[in-house]
């Protein structure tokens, strides 16, 4: 990505340049006024502009969603830890909870938080 900025930059200092020194019939040269090279140069520097804003947010968003992904792993990761190491009185409950937590990933975690899970009553073990 770095290489085709800088490819990118060198073309919009080039090109401007370019026309600034064109050549009539071979004699003198026409050289451009500051006003008319102006546009020339400072128009596709503001479009890079534009798309390092559009990278810049494009990164982030992409950390964004992989922070909610690792995190709605981590989520079903522990639901299903509780779900097996609880006791419940049926074994089909435990059985459909553990299979809901799978198919719904943090959707599922979350509504066996809210509907299971009680931060004062850790998981009993099992005798």
């Amino acid at each position: 990505m770095g290489v085709l900025l800088a490819a990118a930059l060198i073309a919009c200092v080039a090109a401007p340049m370019a026309l600034a020194q064109s050549d009539d019939d071979g004699g003198g040269q026409d050289e451009l006024s500051g006003e008319e090279l102006a546009p020339l140069i400072f128009a596709p520097i503001a479009a890079l502009g534009a798309m390092a804003a559009f990278w810049v947010f494009y990164l982030v968003f992409f950390a964004f969603m992989m922070l909610f992904a690792v995190g709605s792993v981590v989520a079903s990761a522990l639901a299903i830890w509780d779900c097996v190491h609880r006791d419940f009185p049926d074994r089909n409950t435990q059985g459909v909870w553990c299979i809901l937590i799978l198919l719904t990933r943090w959707i599922g975690a979350l509504v066996y938080y809210f509907a299971v899970y009680r931060p004062d009553s850790p998981p009993r073990a099992r005798t």
